[in-house]
């Protein structure tokens, strides 16, 4: 396909194949196919992660994006660190909007890992979930009194619980919301709703601690 792509186009010299400019279906499809053929176990990088990794799939870019699932796939089959890490980059690059668990974890444990996109991407499929999130409660606030409710539209990460507790504290309706969230966790705490109340009481908790010490500058006794 790609050297068809470079005689239709009369592109024969060009640095860049110019059927990644406008990819057909099918090439998608191939890339897809290849990524499944990739070893079982975890390869070192070499020619063929090159050859589908670095010279495919990140020149496609968002135009590759229903690669996504089976990039993630592999990711979770080979679950090490270096391959994470690199896939992670793939994975960003193709327009993956969930990050998966595998990738917040690795950033954890060493925050310099995509720290030159990881921040950007881990809040921008929270922050499309919390205007959802808005939409439905200030026209069905009734609904939110209900914890199943909270479990289905909580963006279920440390950064998804950073974009919901920011974007509370700073709403106009930020009482309602959070009386709602109580009443929620009593009726029926679930799993993560309850885990959002405990981030959301420790950022309250340092708040507070901040709060308190800045007085004590302003005002010594």
């Amino acid at each position: 396909m790609e050297i068809e792509a470079r005689f239709k186009s009369n592109q024969l010299d060009s640095e860049e194949n110019p059927i990644y400019l406008d990819p057909p279906e099918e090439f998608i499809d191939v890339i897809i196919d290849l990524i499944h053929c990739m070893p079982k176990k975890f390869p070192w990088f070499g020619e063929a992660w090159d050859f589908i990794f670095e010279d495919r799939l990140l020149s496609l870019g968002k135009k590759a994006k229903r690669a996504v699932p089976a990039v993630i796939e592999v990711m979770e089959r080979y679950n090490y660190e270096d391959s994470t890490r690199n896939l992670a980059t793939i994975l960003y690059n193709i327009g993956c909007d969930d990050i998966p668990s595998l990738v917040h974890e690795l950033h954890k444990e060493n925050e310099f890992y995509m720290e030159e996109f990881y921040d950007q991407w881990s809040k921008q499929a929270p922050a499309v979930r919390w205007a959802y999130f808005l939409d439905r409660f200030e026209n069905f606030p009734e609904d939110f009194a209900r914890s199943e409710i909270w479990e289905d539209l909580l963006y279920d990460s440390e950064p998804g619980f950073l974009v919901y507790y920011e974007n509370i504290e700073k709403s106009i309706n930020r009482n309602r919301i959070f009386y709602a969230f109580l009443k929620a966790l009593k009726n029926d705490p679930q799993d993560v709703p309850f885990r959002f109340a405990l981030f959301y009481a420790e950022k309250l908790r340092n708040k507070a601690k901040k709060i308190e010490r800045t007085f004590f500058r302003l005002y010594p006794k």
